[in-house]
Order: C-alpha cells, then structure tokens, then sequence
C-alpha cells in the first residue's frame, strides 16, 4: 500500500490525475489505514472534480492521524477541506465564487 500512495504521490507532482488517482485508490484498497493513501487520494479526487470522493478521503484520512501528529498535518486535512467547501459553495451561489485563498469580502 505504501508503495501505490508513493507512486500516487509523485503522479500528483506530475499532474497525472488519473494515474494518482487509480494509485492511491489501489493503495487504499489494499490498506485502508494508510493515511497518506487517503490523503493522495482526496488531492486527486478534488483536483480531477470528483468532490464527495474527495471529503470522504480527506475526513477519513484525517480520523487516522494519531494525536501525535505534527499540527502541519492536520491542518492540511482542513485547508483541503475548506477548498472542497469553497467549490460546492462557489456552485450553489455563483456570486459567491472568489480565489480560494481571497481572503472573505
């Protein structure tokens, strides 16, 4: 598993969503503890618009992290997570839509 969410990761850095994707889908199949292969997973769901699979990774892979994890890590569930929100917010109400990283008007 951890070799699929490795592989996921770097088709992500290559911007092979699909690929990425399919990795990390596979990684979690095979092991759906491993928090990274949630995480990469979510990343290419969002970025290929596939939304709820997308929550679901990130708020699964979230509950896996141990209480130990650095704060960096859970706030990289959250920033996802609040762009998951910002693009189904951006859909119901178009007047709504602004950058991701505007700050609220």
């Amino acid at each position: 598993a951890r070799a699929l969410a490795n592989r996921a990761g770097v088709n992500a850095r290559l911007e092979r969503w699909d690929e990425s994707l399919e990795d990390a889908a596979a990684a979690v199949e095979a092991d759906d503890q491993c928090e990274v292969a949630q995480f990469r997973r979510g990343v290419a769901a969002f970025e290929l618009g596939k939304l709820n699979l997308a929550v679901e990774s990130f708020v699964t892979g979230r509950t896996l992290l141990s209480e130990e994890a650095p704060a960096t890590s859970h706030r990289r569930y959250v920033t996802w997570l609040r762009k998951c929100e910002a693009v189904v917010t951006a859909a119901r109400d178009p007047s709504l839509r602004r950058p991701i990283d505007a700050p609220p008007s």
